[in-house]
């Protein structure tokens, strides 16, 4: 006997049917499995970074659960993560879930850092949450000295071209003159071009002249040479022994000229003598005029 149902029923079992399917078949994609055993817990965070639902939650990088729902606190000022757990998994207590970056794409992951209790988490306690730095905030947090050093350099650069906004004229103003200068020097060249050809001209008379001069230098150092030499074979120190000689008996005359107790000092400091020699000398004057006077006086001839 066929059970016959009618076109309501046979609609109304399509529909459960494909609700449950679409049930499942959610849940499987979102990593639950149809008759899995999973502990809830949660975690709170001030921030989730771009943590969304269905998100892995591992230990050691193997998965043991996902994220099943994020919401607000009442206070609104931390996000409450509500993840699944397989139930063999026990959670002690003092674990921390680290939410942190899975890969170099950015997507999220909580990590489970299990501690050494002996106590275990039960389902639905708050476990202990902590972040860390992503790979985006590492280089930010890196780079940012850098870029305020940049930004510094860079205005203190802008303010240089500032200062020397004018220096483009000035440099303008100087290449003129100097342009100028040049050429007035050019014609100057020009002008006195057969005065500096003679000037040149001297000046290499003058340089043959020199060459020409410098050219018996050799033979008159040979003979400044020589007399050198002969000058280095002469006696000098005999000579200059002699020389020493004559002075020391020189001094010695002229010390006994000086000495009034010797013979030569005697003569030379008795005024008695000097005055009985100049009188001497007037007397003998008088004689010889007195001789040439009256030569008979003194001369007698005698004829035989």
């Amino acid at each position: 006997m066929r059970l016959k149902l009618s076109k309501e029923a046979k609609v109304g079992l399509l529909a459960i049917v494909s609700l449950s399917m679409l049930y499942f078949g959610f849940n499987f994609l979102k990593g639950r499995g149809f008759f899995s055993n999973n502990n809830t817990y949660y975690i709170s965070y001030d921030n989730t970074n771009g943590l969304i639902v269905s998100n892995p939650v591992t230990i050691h990088g193997v998965t043991v659960g996902m994220v099943t729902n994020m919401r607000l606190n009442k206070e609104k000022s931390k996000v409450v993560v509500e993840v699944e757990v397989d139930a063999n998994v026990a959670i002690p207590k003092g674990s921390v879930a680290l939410l942190r970056e899975n890969g170099l794409l950015g997507g999220m992951q909580i990590e489970l850092l299990l501690s050494n209790s002996q106590d275990m988490h039960q389902e639905g306690d708050t476990l202990l949450s902590n972040k860390e730095d992503g790979m985006l905030t590492a280089i930010e947090k890196r780079t940012k000295p850098i870029v305020e050093k940049l930004d510094s350099t860079l205005t203190l650069v802008n303010n240089i071209l500032i200062s020397f906004k004018g220096v483009g004229e000035v440099s303008k103003n100087t290449l003129q003159r100097f342009s100028s200068s040049a050429a007035e020097l050019q014609a100057m060249v020009q002008e006195n071009r057969p005065l500096l050809y003679g000037t040149l001209q001297n000046v290499q008379q003058i340089s043959n002249n020199l060459n020409r001069a410098t050219t018996p230098l050799p033979q008159t150092m040979q003979k400044l040479s020589a007399v050198a030499d002969s000058l280095q074979h002469l006696p000098l120190q005999q000579t200059i022994e002699q020389t020493r000689q004559s002075l020391a008996a020189l001094q010695q005359v002229l010390e006994q000229a000086n000495d009034p107790t010797g013979s030569m000092g005697a003569l030379l400091h008795d005024k008695a003598l000097y005055q009985n020699l100049v009188e001497l000398s007037a007397d003998l004057d008088k004689l010889l005029i007195d001789l040439r006077k009256n030569p008979r006086r003194y001369i007698k001839v005698s004829v035989f």
